[in-house]
């Protein structure tokens, strides 16, 4: 087992985090899905007002990648369809029947028969059931075609962005779907590396058996993009494919019953959550029940996914085919008065501006807050002690404010990968 030890990661000591509780939600009657929210996907629909639809029936395909399927994740009736700026489809809204009905998209496979499948037989069921856009290629982080072949994939157990679901947490609810997810995963290329987090608590003998890697370090040492750039040995394998383990058991129980699988275990979590913990729910389930999450009348950002890379969105949302996750956090919006003459004892500082430098164990309530407007940079490369791929991302960003591309990937710009900390760190955001 080989040891990587990422530096420049940065511990996000939060308030929020949640209990290991596991909740389960009850299903709403409409069920919404916002396919403006799926990154790199020109959506075109395939399906109409007042149809009807099963769960793994197919509602949209990319108008350039027709392999890029979504398919739906409850069965009833669509009874809406909203377009927005540009007849952007923003939402479609699904009524769910009493009785629903999940389309078989191919027979329940084993273990002995997915040893039999050829490679394309494997990659023609992720595709027909709505998986294959889980996959992410470097180094532009897409979807890839159908008819490519990845040079090796890599896979990662843990999160460590704050708050995604804990690896000993999902793993006791489907270390068998995770499994078989595996299996499946490297039925798509030779080689495929599997890291785990050297602070993993999950049984050691159970991962050990699969793991080729060790990952030291904070955030965001366990990412896909980032374990990547420490492993790769050739040119070749800038090209390759990062899976995280939560998608892996999801094309596990893809497998296993031949079906659209719909179930998510996601945290809610964030300083504003009035009991962060995990929640077992569905798919395109409306996010109005967060409307009885909140723990004071604070104005509120909802964030679907991690703090730092997670999306925007409001109570009415539908949790999108990625989101793992549901942080609530302060929206920010006040203004401090003399605030450069405080001490800050209860402000998160990267580096020595504030008190709260002294008490490196203090937990920090996040906000949406910039702290003022957004600022021209002033050149102090605190961006560059956040980047884990010893690349320069201030001379990036200046060169691509010239369109000056040739500089950017000279000083690294298709080894940065989408984090959020160089913003977070930034004095001037």
């Amino acid at each position: 087992m080989k040891k990587i030890k990422v530096k420049n990661t940065y511990n996000l000591n939060l308030v929020g985090k949640p209990i290991q509780d596991i909740d389960f939600l009850e299903n709403s009657e409409m069920f919404i899905i916002n396919p403006n929210r799926i990154k790199n996907f020109k959506a075109k629909l395939v399906v109409k007002e007042n149809e009807s639809v099963s769960i793994g029936s197919l509602l949209l395909i990319d108008k350039k990648q027709p392999h890029l399927k979504f398919l739906s994740p409850v069965s009833g009736v669509i009874k809406e369809i909203v377009y927005g700026h540009r007849r952007v489809i923003e939402k479609i809204v699904i009524q769910k029947d009493k009785n629903e009905k999940t389309e078989q998209l191919f027979d329940p496979t084993d273990l002995s028969q997915l040893e039999k499948l050829n490679r394309e037989d494997v990659v023609n069921r992720l595709v027909d059931g709505g998986l294959w856009n889980l996959i992410t290629q470097y180094p532009f982080e897409v979807a890839p075609k159908q008819d490519d072949i990845a040079p090796s994939i890599y896979v990662t157990v843990d999160y460590d962005e704050p708050f995604m679901p804990e690896s000993e947490v999902f793993l006791k609810e489907s270390y068998e779907d995770f499994l078989f997810g595996l299996e499946v995963v490297k039925k798509l290329s030779d080689k495929v590396n599997v890291g785990v987090s050297s602070t993993n608590a999950f049984d050691k003998d159970k991962l050990d058996s699969i793991t080729t890697h060790k990952l030291e370090g904070q955030y965001p040492a366990n990412n896909p993009g980032i374990f990547l750039y420490h492993n790769k040995t050739s040119q070749e394998e800038n090209s390759s494919w990062g899976i995280r383990s939560l998608d892996v058991i999801r094309m596990g129980q893809l497998f296993k019953s031949g079906t659209y699988p719909i179930e998510r275990l996601i945290v809610l979590a964030g300083s504003h959550a009035k009991k962060p913990r995990y929640i077992k729910t569905r798919e395109a389930v409306s996010l109005k029940f967060l409307s009885n999450e909140i723990s004071n009348e604070d104005p509120i950002r909802v964030i679907a996914g991690g703090v730092l890379t997670g999306d925007k969105v409001n109570f009415d949302y539908g949790l999108g085919y990625k989101d793992y996750a549901i942080n609530l956090i302060r929206e920010g919006q006040e203004r401090e008065l003399l605030t450069f003459f405080r001490g800050g004892y209860d402000k998160p500082t990267f580096g020595n501006t504030y008190l709260s430098a002294i008490n490196k164990k203090q937990k920090f309530t996040m906000t949406s807050s910039i702290n003022g407007g957004y600022r021209a940079c002033i050149s102090c490369g605190v961006c560059a002690k956040v980047c884990q791929v010893d690349s320069a991302p201030q001379m990036i960003m200046k060169s691509l404010n010239v369109d000056d591309i040739e500089t950017a990937v000279k000083y690294g710009l298709l080894d940065i990968v989408d984090t959020g900390l160089y913003t977070y760190v930034c004095p001037s955001k």
